[in-house]
């Protein structure tokens, strides 16, 4: 799920790290304190994620190592992609068996945002979004071959969320009430949505995201 975020500060601020192991159990928490219900996975299923592929999962942090946040991205396999978009299976329902492995990057068509859930507070906080779209690029391609990707998916938790999807470019797939988590399911072309990050921040780091595409590097 998103959480909410708004489109204001453009920063530098953030860092995006590769989360270790260690720092599940505090993803767990923080999960648990953002949703609620069903919403929140339990910490044994995203321990089971991040060991069949850890290169989805990220630590948000400021430049000072304080934790912020976190974004995971799963590499879902197309029958099981297939039953959650259709709103049949439930986030918990996706085992880690569903996941390709990092030996099979080159075979991801499809990434699925999972979570990303940020504490933000106080006058003046730098926007994470505006942070995550310079960043969403190479955090994509960390996962899979950016030549071979096509959608990607995420779902909203609250009406903020949706619009920062919507501004990226993502279309809505499924209302939440045809869906068995009752959250609505937005999916973009991969082409597209870098080229609208691209647009939003259209900079220098926004540049140098698209020509990193090009290449293709990983």
């Amino acid at each position: 799920m998103i959480q909410n975020f708004h489109l204001q500060e453009l920063t530098s601020s953030f860092l995006f790290d590769p989360a270790t192991l260690k720092d599940i159990e505090w993803i767990a928490q923080l999960e648990a304190e953002m949703y609620s219900g069903e919403d929140v996975v339990p910490e044994e299923i995203l321990r089971e994620w991040y060991a069949a592929n850890p290169t989805g999962f990220f630590v948000i942090k400021t430049k000072n190592g304080q934790n912020l946040g976190h974004i995971d991205i799963l590499p879902v396999r197309p029958g099981t992609l297939r039953l959650f978009v259709e709103g049949a299976i439930l986030e918990r329902d996706i085992r880690g068996d569903s996941l390709y492995s990092p030996g099979e990057r080159g075979s991801i068509r499809d990434l699925y945002i999972e979570s990303l859930a940020v504490r933000v507070s106080g006058k003046g906080k730098i926007s994470v979004l505006r942070a995550l779209a310079l960043n969403l690029p190479s955090l994509l391609c960390r996962i899979a071959a950016p030549e071979n990707i096509e959608t990607v998916y995420g779902m909203a938790a609250t009406k903020p969320g949706e619009r920062m999807m919507e501004h990226l470019g993502f279309q809505r797939v499924l209302k939440g009430e045809e869906r068995k988590d009752g959250h609505a399911i937005f999916s973009a072309g991969f082409k597209m949505l870098m080229e609208n990050i691209a647009w939003i921040c259209r900079d220098l780091a926004g540049k140098d995201n698209i020509q990193y595409l090009k290449k293709g590097e990983p």
